[in-house]
C-alpha cells in the first residue's frame, strides 16, 4: 500500500521512515509545497504526518482545497508528549489515530494496521 507521508521537518520524516522501513508500505514523503501541487490523493492508503505540520499547514491545505479529500483519507498523526489538542479541520468522523513519537515500530506498525483495517481504504 502507498502512504503519504506529510511534514516539513527532515528529523521528523526521518523518524517516520525508520517506524516503516521494515514494511510492505511504499513511502512517498512531501512537503507542503509537493503536497499542495499533487493531483491525485486517492492513490494513497493513508496520510502520515506529524501534530506540529498538521496545525501548522491545515488552513494552507484548506485554503488550496485539499481539506475534503484528505478528510476521506485516514490520517495517522505522530505527536512529540505531552496534552493532545483537536486537530484543526480534521473532521471528526473520518479514521484518525494518533501515536507517540516513543512508541517502537512494532506499535505504530500495529496502529497503522488497525486504521487501514477500518477505513474503505484497503490495498
Amino acid at each position: 500500500m502507498q502512504l503519504l507521508v506529510f511534514t516539513e521537518k527532515d528529523r521528523t520524516r526521518k523518524a517516520i521512515e525508520d517506524y516503516f522501513r521494515a514494511t510492505s508500505h511504499k513511502l512517498d514523503c512531501v512537503d507542503l509545497a509537493s503536497l499542495t501541487s499533487l493531483k491525485d490523493l486517492s492513490v494513497y492508503g493513508a496520510i502520515i504526518t506529524d501534530h506540529k505540520t498538521w496545525q501548522e499547514n491545515s488552513a494552507i491545505l484548506r485554503y488550496f482545497g485539499l481539506i475534503g479529500t484528505i478528510n476521506t483519507l485516514p490520517l495517522m498523526v505522530f505527536r512529540e508528549s505531552g496534552k493532545q489538542q483537536k486537530l484543526k479541520f480534521r473532521d471528526i468522523n473520518h479514521h484518525t489515530v494518533v501515536c507517540n513519537f516513543a512508541l517502537n515500530s512494532d506499535e505504530v506498525q500495529s496502529f497503522l494496521e488497525q486504521l487501514l483495517e477500518t477505513s474503505d481504504h484497503k490495498d
